[in-house]
Parts: structure tokens; C-alpha cells; sequence
């Protein structure tokens, strides 16, 4: 982590201090790309050190409010969403309960994922960000799904299978325009294993992408669930 980190950090505060000063066109133009180039490759450094480190992560579940917890996924999402000029919404599903037991790090981290893949390959249009229960006949047990759903250009099925293994993208377009290796899904694939649950896709090219989580729920106590916090516990 450390030697991965080190020689990038400079590299983007010393840039920075350049792009402050006098420049030509050309020269601002050439230092944001090494700018940019460099936030990528570190921010494709700090995908993979997570996804090491889901290896040997336990699982902690916390009591989490629902409503919160959709509030702030938004948020996280929403920085990105307004500088690609797309709207962010989604809802709550009617019966949800107030509170329910999840690991708050893991969930976080994968529906992440989920919005930072819809916001990239989104040109325009809209997501949203949804949670609710599982219908009946679809459930063993009291199921949350947490669905991000985009209008962006959507997946072939034979790439479908690929893709929900992670370390892959769609096809090499996409790859070429918009970079990556994948990890994000590999992400989401082993904080979706590491939480007893399932990832859903459902797409197809012109239709968008609707990615969904599909959780274990055990809502919380009545008198936790009273609470407003956004972790309860």
C-alpha cells in the first residue's frame, strides 16, 4: 500500500502547484492529463488494496436506518451525478422495516460500486437508487433489495456472466472510452459473498442496467428502530 501510494502523491500535489501558475493552453493542457491519468491510476490502486483486504474481512453487522442509509448513498453519488448532468433519484419500497441489522461497510461499499459504474457509463439520462422487499414469491425469508438502476447504453447477455465475476468490462468500446479493469465488480462480488447475499443484473443493449443486491434482512428491535440515527446500533 505504502509504495503503491508514495510515488503518485507527489506527482499529483506537484501538478497541481504547475496548474496554479502561468501557463500556456498547451502546457494546462498537458499537465490535466498527467493529472488526470495520475488520479486513475490511484484511484485503481485503492480498488485493488480493498479488494485484498476483503479476503480476510469478518463480516459486523450494525443496526442500520433504511432511509438513511438510501439518503446517503445518494449523497455519495451526487457530486458525480451533477458534473455529468444527470438527475439521481430512487425511493423507498412500501413494508420496509425502520432498522435493519447489516454490515454498513459492506453494503456501502458495493452499492458504491453499483453508482460509480451507472454515473460513468451514463451519458445522459438519469439513476436512481431504490430499496425494497423482495416479492414474496421470489423469497426464502425476509429479502432487501438494494437496486441501482441507470438509462445508460446497457450489457449484452453474453457479456452478463463476465461482468458479475468482475475484472472485465462489457466490451472493448466501453473499455477504451471509459477505462478500468473490472475491479469494482470484483468488489462487489466478494462484499456481496462475504454478506450471504446475491447479485442481480438485468439489462440489455438500448435498455439501461438495473444492478440489484439482494440481502438478507433482519430488521432490528422496535426500540432500536425508534431511533433516527443513521446506524442505529
Amino acid at each position: 500500500s505504502h509504495e503503491l501510494r508514495t510515488p503518485l502523491i507527489p506527482i499529483l500535489a506537484l501538478t497541481e502547484l504547475v496548474l496554479a501558475g502561468e501557463l500556456t493552453s498547451e502546457q494546462r493542457d498537458y499537465l490535466g492529463d498527467v493529472r488526470d491519468a495520475a488520479r486513475r491510476l490511484l484511484a485503481m490502486f485503492e480498488r485493488l488494496l480493498e479488494l485484498v483486504a476483503l479476503e480476510d474481512y469478518a463480516p459486523e453487522s450494525s443496526a442500520v436506518a433504511l432511509a438513511g442509509l438510501r439518503s446517503a448513498l445518494v449523497e455519495q453519488c451526487s457530486s458525480k451525478a451533477r458534473e455529468r448532468g444527470l438527475e439521481l433519484g430512487g425511493s423507498l419500497g412500501p413494508g420496509l422495516p425502520a432498522c435493519a441489522w447489516l454490515d454498513l461497510r459492506l453494503v456501502r461499499l458495493a452499492a458504491g460500486e453499483l453508482c460509480d459504474n451507472a454515473l460513468r457509463f451514463t451519458a445522459s439520462g438519469r439513476v436512481e437508487v431504490t430499496l425494497a422487499l423482495a416479492p414474496e414469491e421470489e423469497r426464502m425469508g425476509q429479502r432487501l433489495i438494494l437496486e441501482v438502476a441507470d438509462t445508460g447504453p446497457g450489457i449484452a447477455q453474453e457479456s452478463l456472466a463476465a461482468i458479475r465475476t468482475g475484472l472485465t468490462q462489457g466490451d472493448a468500446p466501453l473499455t477504451k472510452r471509459h477505462g478500468g479493469l473490472g475491479v469494482g465488480m470484483a468488489i462487489v462480488g466478494r462484499a456481496v459473498e462475504l454478506m450471504g447475499g446475491e447479485l442481480v443484473i438485468d439489462s440489455a443493449p438500448g435498455s439501461g442496467t438495473r444492478m440489484r443486491l439482494v440481502l438478507p434482512l433482519c430488521p432490528a428491535p422496535e426500540e432500536i428502530a425508534l431511533r433516527t440515527d443513521f446506524v442505529c446500533s
